[in-house]
């Protein structure tokens, strides 16, 4: 690890990811030998991420149905939003630059 992989890592913090997120964005980001040691690690974790990244706006279909209107950015807090996840009554409102475009 170098000096700016610690302070990215401060700032990426700043917004307070979840842990599954944050592994995520590593299985996005690893190499051959990094992607075999967290699919290793976390292989249904791997397995959802694969069939998210396939499918149109990462929704799958056994997801919950998508609410109507719109919310700050859960992780940003600004920008037009749309509704990247559903657990019972709590939406998550997404950007499309945290949450990609449906």
């Amino acid at each position: 690890m170098s000096l700016y992989d610690y302070c990215l890592s401060l700032e990426i913090s700043k917004h307070d990811p979840s842990f599954y997120a944050l592994i995520i964005s590593a299985m996005r980001k690893a190499d051959t030998t990094n992607m075999y040691k967290l699919r290793t690690m976390w292989p249904e974790l791997y397995d959802e991420f694969k069939r998210r990244y396939h499918a149109p706006g990462g929704i799958l279909p056994e997801d919950s149905p998508i609410p109507e209107g719109s919310g700050p950015c859960s992780v940003c807090q600004t920008g037009t939003t749309y509704c990247g996840e559903h657990n019972g009554d709590s939406p998550v409102w997404l950007c499309p630059d945290h949450g990609g475009a449906l």
